[in-house]
């Protein structure tokens, strides 16, 4: 399921705010779990996130929510479960003020994914003067831990890894070595 999400998905440009609503409470399921645990749990949080619908989530309720702590196909940590719809309505604000939630994201990048080369996985950086940097707005309801994961993830800013066989070049990826 990993190779398949890394192969298929994972750094393939996204301007789809549903899509990128998302990644965004999956890459906040994720903190502090592995991502093939999230990924195993996705087609439940679909399931109990109206299908990420933004506007659907974020009029969730309460007693809704507190329902989800019983769902064992997501993960149950109360505040991971709150946040997804304190995000949603962050990207509703968002839409209103920017036209969608994809301009706003991309915006930061001018609309173009940021490729950077590295050796190994250590190089990596685990945050950005860019993701560190930017603005709080919407009262600050978007966190810096996830944003560096969340942009990887939506391509806004990729890296190569010397011997991966996936890698960013213009704008499509290319395999080599499969």
């Amino acid at each position: 399921m990993l190779a398949a999400y890394h192969d298929t998905e994972w750094g393939v440009p996204v301007y789809d705010d549903r899509l990128l609503f998302e990644m965004l409470t999956l890459e906040g399921a994720q903190a502090g779990l592995s991502w093939d645990t999230v990924l195993r749990k996705r087609q439940g949080y679909k399931r109990a996130f109206l299908e990420f619908d933004v506007a659907g989530v974020a009029a969730m309720t309460d007693a809704a929510l507190e329902a989800l702590r019983d769902n064992p196909e997501i993960i149950r940590n109360r505040l991971k479960i709150y946040s997804t719809r304190s995000n949603a309505l962050g990207v509703l604000v968002i839409q209103r003020e920017f036209g969608s939630f994809s301009d706003y994201l991309w915006r930061f990048v001018d609309g173009r994914p940021i490729v950077n080369n590295f050796a190994n996985h250590e190089d990596v950086p685990a945050s950005t003067p860019l993701s560190d940097d930017r603005p709080r707005e919407s009262d600050g309801w978007y966190c810096s831990p996830c944003e560096p994961s969340h942009r990887h993830c939506a391509a806004k800013i990729g890296y190569n890894i010397a011997g991966n066989h996936k890698s960013y070049d213009g704008p499509k990826w290319t395999y080599s070595g499969l």
